[in-house]
């Protein structure tokens, strides 16, 4: 078969354009130190290789859920730490002032101090987190929770505005954590205790009478009875940061793991690649050489 020089022109700027492109190749993954630079360079690595940047974007978005679920339940149960802290303060006066041993005059004393507690709880239970949204209003954020109307009647003024619905936060392959909590206890309180002190601060009020007695014992259950939520709530709330602690180890393991996954399957032998790159160089340049005598011959070469 005769080649013409045409054609043979034509193949050796393909070989050199080849040549150059596995240049090009070569430099870039020495530059990257990435073996795989397009699917076609392996197939079943790529897809190996896509999997695992996947799985390790899935771990970073757990991790990333977990970070800011973990520091919004912190504040909570801060929060919530306080509630108990002022629910046990109301304990003990409400049980001083039902104490039958306790003149009369005790009674609007102690019923100012309540009434600073009062306003405390309130305030606390209508907390918000950095980003203005309420922390025990369920999954209704942006609504006060505990709410206040002066035109109903005393013993019946305060309710709770928000809901008792959860907020799952996905942590996991499949894992969820709730990320809210309610404090709808806390209207029933209030208006019990709001009831006791107006109770208290009656003139001629007696903790002997069986009706004061009556409102005063009724606001000390209902104190009692929402600091055993505040403390469930509590509890849960430090069970679960232990879980998400867990689930980001884990997901840390898992993405160090990852990582040293991807580096098996993408990662370059720099030495190799180094020899490829001097051997397609050389290969070039002699293609090149060749090329240049081979275009200068002509008959009086041979003659």
């Amino acid at each position: 078969m005769r080649v013409t020089s045409n054609q043979y022109h034509s193949i050796m700027i393909g070989v050199s354009q080849r040549a150059q492109s596995q240049i090009a190749d070569a430099m870039v993954r020495m530059a990257t130190r990435q073996r795989i630079l397009r699917t076609s360079d392996d197939v079943i690595g790529s897809v190996r290789l896509a999997l695992l940047i996947q799985q390790d974007g899935a771990r970073e978005q757990y991790r990333d859920n977990i970070g800011k679920l973990t520091s919004r339940l912190q504040l909570a149960e801060s929060r919530m730490t306080g509630l108990g802290t002022g629910l046990g303060d109301v304990h003990d006066l409400l049980l001083w002032a039902s104490d039958g041993s306790k003149p009369p005059q005790d009674l609007p004393a102690i019923a100012q101090t309540l009434e600073t507690l009062r306003r405390s709880l309130v305030s606390t239970a209508n907390a918000k987190d950095g980003e203005g949204n309420y922390l025990f209003s369920g999954t209704a954020i942006k609504t006060q929770p505990i709410q206040y109307d002066e035109t109903r009647p005393v013993g019946s003024r305060y309710t709770y505005a928000g809901n008792d619905k959860q907020q799952e936060v996905i942590v996991g392959d499949g894992m969820t954590e709730v990320a809210n909590d309610n404090m709808k206890e806390m209207a029933d309180l209030l208006n019990k205790l709001e009831h006791a002190i107006e109770t208290m601060n009656t003139p001629g009020a007696d903790p002997n009478d069986d009706a004061v007695r009556a409102v005063l014992v009724a606001a000390l259950d209902a104190s009692d009875a929402t600091r055993n939520a505040v403390d469930a709530k509590i509890a849960r709330s430090g069970n679960a940061r232990s879980t998400l602690k867990l689930f980001d180890d884990m997901h840390q393991e898992a993405q160090v793991a990852g990582a040293e996954a991807v580096l098996d399957v993408g990662q370059a032998d720099i030495a190799q690649v180094y020899e490829e790159y001097m051997n397609y160089r050389v290969a070039l340049e002699a293609t090149q050489k060749i090329y240049a005598q081979v275009i200068q011959m002509s008959l009086f070469n041979v003659l």
